[in-house]
């Protein structure tokens, strides 16, 4: 239903922001690992291209099922109004049309790369790399972590064996 549908989009608004801090917070994690010393500046580089690459498949796929959404919500929206008027909507019509072609418009694509978006061409290519990307991106940062907490135990337990030692 439309109430459904708009339902959704909240989530989906609230999913991108949160995508957007937790990229943010990623990025400052590793900022701080690269800092302390536990990772090289290359290190740093590889993970935050990867870190990069899966944020934008992420948002890519956010914002291309927010774009369905809205035109399934419109679409439902005018069968609900032809209907009360007795008609049949008709997706030939050039109303629908010219909405389709104005939505494409408003988001700075082409027609034919909102058919893509609608018809699900990328989706899976886009998940692929989605999970490829964020694999990477997440294992290498907990290795990174694991690294840095076993060298602080280990710098506590220097620490705490010499105080002991004095």
């Amino acid at each position: 239903t439309y109430d459904e549908l708009e339902t959704r989009r909240g989530y989906l608004k609230d999913s991108l922001g949160n995508e957007r801090t937790m990229y943010e917070s990623h990025l400052d994690d590793l900022w701080q690992l690269r800092e302390g010393g536990h990772i090289t500046d290359q290190e740093y580089y590889e993970q935050r291209e990867a870190l990069q690459i899966a944020h934008q498949a992420r948002m890519q796929a956010l914002e291309h099922e927010m774009i369905r959404t809205t035109v399934e919500q419109t679409k439902r929206q005018l069968q609900e109004q032809a209907e009360a008027f007795g008609e049949h909507f008709d997706e030939n019509s050039v109303e629908w049309q010219a909405f389709l072609d104005s939505m494409a418009q408003e988001l700075g694509i082409t027609r034919d790369e909102l058919n893509a978006i609608l018809d699900d061409i990328q989706f899976e290519e886009t998940f692929n790399g989605l999970a490829e990307a964020s694999g990477v991106a997440f294992n290498q940062i907990g290795e990174n972590a694991k690294r840095a907490t076993q060298t602080a135990v280990n710098l506590w337990n220097e620490a705490v064996n010499t105080f002991e030692g004095e």
